[in-house]
């Protein structure tokens, strides 16, 4: 083989082999060395984190749209609405941190597969997240695809991403986790008043209807409901104790600004503490949500001191147990939390879940046992399996049973025992029915 021959295959291998390079790197994924490896994505961000502003968050969903107001984060198109500072931190810091690992293939077929197509396009699933400082200049604007598998045990997170302005996406270190919905961000819970402390609640309904409430100590377990109707029942003897624990766990689903919606003919629910705190929560329903104001006030008058223990009877030995000292949240404090509970409630209009907005609407029927009764078979029916049941028809009457006659006759003769009909103008006896129970299902 002489020299010409060598050069032309080292010629032809040099081709085939950069022939796979370029296909290679069309590949998901491929690799390609960079000198940009190790480097950070946004080194600007990673040295001016606390200039952070404003973040928007874009997907398919929407434009979240979050900003910085002196010291806080509010909700920009929920009137400014308080955020989770925590969950801003950390997505900042984690972007600020992301480091170049490797160069990917620019070619768009491959978006797709990593998650970094533009949000507006089809079949997209990525977020695109912008941060900017105070002046308006973007500090990061990224699309944040697929996160990447972990190799083995103890691998390191990594997700890939492609900034917005440009073709190239990159594997970086990492990971974060944008939430495209406004009600993820924000501080969801409204209240917190434990039901130990609530002393009563009364709700009033625009058509007059009332239901109410109360225990006299703390101590007791269940709440009594006050006008039970005659000859009514609970569905258990704890039926009314949700009533009370309604601002327990309360959250939100949305937010609106108190003055951009008026509650209209509200229903009002007044909770009193033993404490000397009184809550009005006034709830209408509207858009298919349960919307709620709150409002909190201090009335010393209402509180009620725990009673003492009993004292010892005279002559007995020993000394009589020491008076437990009060469990009531003082003056000073049912004071202050009453005007913390006013500033951060009294500029907003809250929609709850239904399973928490039905416990300030109650009525004396949603507390009361079904009444049961017989059907025509004789089963035994809850009031809820009569709703919508057709008419029943002309009862059959179950044929009368005849009597067994003795095999031997009285010995006087006669017909039966004393104090029965005798002969053809006798009717047939009645048979005796069980009556339901009066327990409930």
């Amino acid at each position: 083989m002489n020299a010409k021959t060598l050069i032309g295959l080292g010629v032809a291998t040099a081709a085939l082999f950069a022939a796979a390079v370029v296909v290679n790197n069309q590949k998901e994924g491929a690799h390609s060395p960079t000198r940009e490896a190790g480097k950070k994505l946004f080194p600007e961000l990673a040295k001016n984190v606390n200039a952070v502003a404003a973040l928007e968050v874009t997907s398919k969903d929407g434009v979240v749209k979050l900003a910085k107001s002196g010291e806080r984060w509010g909700v920009a198109d929920k009137g400014g609405y308080p955020v989770d500072f925590d969950k801003v931190k950390q997505i900042v810091v984690a972007v600020s941190e992301f480091e170049i690992l490797t160069e990917l293939s620019k070619n768009p077929a491959n978006y797709k597969k990593l998650g970094v197509l533009a949000p507006d396009a089809e079949g997209s699933e990525s977020k695109r997240l912008t941060l900017k400082d105070a002046s308006g200049a973007v500090l990061a604007d990224v699309i944040i695809g697929n996160n990447k598998s972990s190799q083995g045990f103890g691998g390191k997170p990594s997700l890939f991403v492609r900034s917005a302005s440009s073709e190239q996406p990159y594997e970086v270190s990492g990971t974060v986790n944008l939430f495209g919905d406004a009600s993820t961000w924000m501080k969801r819970e409204i209240a917190k008043l434990e039901a130990n402390r609530v002393k009563s609640v009364v709700i009033s309904h625009p058509d007059g209807a009332r239901l109410a409430i109360a225990k006299a100590s703390a101590e007791e377990t269940n709440y009594t409901v006050e006008d039970l109707p005659a000859g009514e029942e609970l569905m258990w003897d704890g039926a009314a104790n949700g009533i009370a624990g309604a601002l327990q766990y309360l959250s939100l689903e949305d937010v609106k600004p108190a003055a951009e919606m008026t509650l209209e003919n509200p229903t009002v629910a007044e909770f009193t503490t033993f404490d000397g705190m009184r809550v009005s929560v006034r709830t209408t329903e509207a858009d298919g949500k349960t919307w709620m104001s709150v409002a909190a006030a201090f009335d010393e008058s209402l509180r009620v001191e725990p009673a003492g223990p009993a004292p010892a009877p005279e002559g007995a030995e020993g000394e009589a147990p020491p008076t437990p000292a009060s469990t009531l949240k003082s003056v000073e404090d049912v004071r202050k939390e009453v005007d913390e509970l006013n500033a951060q409630l009294s500029k907003w209009v809250y929609a709850v879940p239904g399973y928490n907005g039905s416990n300030f609407r109650k009525r004396m029927p949603d507390l009361l046992k079904k009444k049961e009764t017989a059907g025509a078979d004789g089963a035994v029916l809850d009031g809820a399996a009569l709703d919508g049941a057709a008419t029943p028809q002309t009862p059959v009457v179950p044929p009368a049973t005849e009597p067994t006659q003795p095999s031997t006759p009285p010995a006087d003769g006669g017909g039966a025992g004393d104090g029965q009909a005798q002969g053809g103008d006798s009717a047939p006896a009645t048979p005796a029915t069980t009556p339901p129970t009066g327990g409930g299902r």
